[in-house]
């Protein structure tokens, strides 16, 4: 779990790095590797999903590096695609060492609550 200290630290950093562009609404969810927060596309005034890596292993670290080639190709793979079933991401970005993706928000429970609803 990343400590509230580095939270902070990864959320001012995203802020930075988009800018005027997004503002940074709330986080939405987290897992092992990545937060994702809900965003505003400040011109457009839409709501964005906002991925960010925020790995355990170091960036300088051979899991780090690979990590981030993980985080990428994701971006890249899912940015090629396009089904309706598959969300659309926006743009790609990487800012002091923060790596993140844009991509369309779609509302909905979050998938932890429908596992529990549903069963997997």
């Amino acid at each position: 779990m990343t400590p509230p200290a580095a939270d902070s630290a990864i959320l001012e950093r995203l802020r930075a790095a988009v800018g005027g562009e997004y503002e940074i609404v709330r986080e939405l969810g987290r897992g092992g590797f990545a937060t994702v927060y809900l965003g505003r596309h400040v011109a457009l005034e839409r709501e964005v999903a906002i991925k960010v890596l925020t790995m355990l292993s170091g960036a300088d670290s051979s899991d780090g590096a690979a990590d981030i080639e993980r985080f990428r190709r994701e971006a890249k793979t899912a940015g090629r695609l396009s089904h309706p079933h598959i969300i659309p991401i926006y743009s790609v970005g990487e800012a002091d060492g923060l790596n993140y993706f844009v991509m369309k928000f779609v509302k909905g429970r979050p998938l932890d609550a429908v596992l529990k609803a549903s069963g997997a």
